[in-house]
């Protein structure tokens, strides 16, 4: 019996973890259908996405409260998608602002809503613990990343299951660090401090712009590496 999962990534990442959700779906059981927001990674798992995801790729609240324009109708698309189409299951990965209330519309509008299951658990255990308590709520299963996660919020009676972090799955646990120094004109010897930004855009561009400006007088960890000789500082995004 074939079934349909909807998936809904709001960010780079998630569309990372969607197409490769989607592709492990596919293998197990290739009768399933898959509609959804992404972007490349699930468009190549076979997704036709019903609106670009970049634009629930946000950052902060004066970022969020300038897109809200654009962004409640995809909020009121993606709602009416799912009630239309009726899935199975929904998958939502990360982007909580969004997703979260994808959630909770759905209970409030469908008599009987699909299956809600979430992708990237909140970060409870490093501030706002409750949050774990408020999410059970709403959802019917959670993936989380790490093996520790699963007990904060198992004990308000959520289903979850640690699937690992896709870090451990790509090429970066087998990486040449001293490959990457010669690629990059960086001494063997030299310290690197590696800036490592989110996928959202804002959030590149903001960290970025802070970055080009140095240390303040608020980070000495920062102004000690900035003054070592034969300092390199490398910086990532997605």
């Amino acid at each position: 019996m074939s079934g349909h999962i909807c998936v809904i990534a709001g960010e780079a990442s998630g569309d990372f973890l969607g197409g490769n959700l989607i592709e492990a779906l596919r293998e197990a059981r290739p009768d399933l259908q898959f509609s959804g927001v992404g972007g490349r990674h699930m468009a190549l798992a076979g997704v036709e996405s019903l609106f670009p995801y970049e634009a629930l790729s946000l950052m902060g609240i004066v970022e969020i409260i300038g897109k809200l324009p654009e962004v409640i109708p995809l909020f009121h698309r993606t709602v009416a998608h799912i009630v239309e189409t009726k899935p199975d299951i929904v998958v939502t990965i990360d982007a909580p602002e969004f997703n979260f209330r994808i959630a909770r519309a759905l209970r409030e509008k469908m008599e009987t809503p699909p299956r809600i299951v979430h992708y990237v658990a909140p970060s409870v255990w490093a501030w706002r613990e409750g949050r774990a308590a408020t999410v059970s709520k709403f959802l019917d299963g959670l993936i989380c990343l790490f093996d520790f996660e699963p007990p904060y919020f198992e004990k308000h009676g959520l289903a979850c299951v640690a699937a690992g972090h896709p870090m451990v799955e790509g090429d970066a646990i087998s990486a040449n660090g001293f490959r990457f120094r010669d690629e990059y004109g960086i001494l063997q010897g030299d310290t690197i401090v590696g800036a490592l930004f989110g996928s959202r855009r804002g959030e590149v561009q903001s960290r970025s712009r802070k970055a080009e400006t140095g240390p303040t007088s608020a980070s000495p960890a920062a102004s000690a590496c900035c003054q070592t000789p034969h300092f390199g500082a490398v910086s990532v995004a997605s």
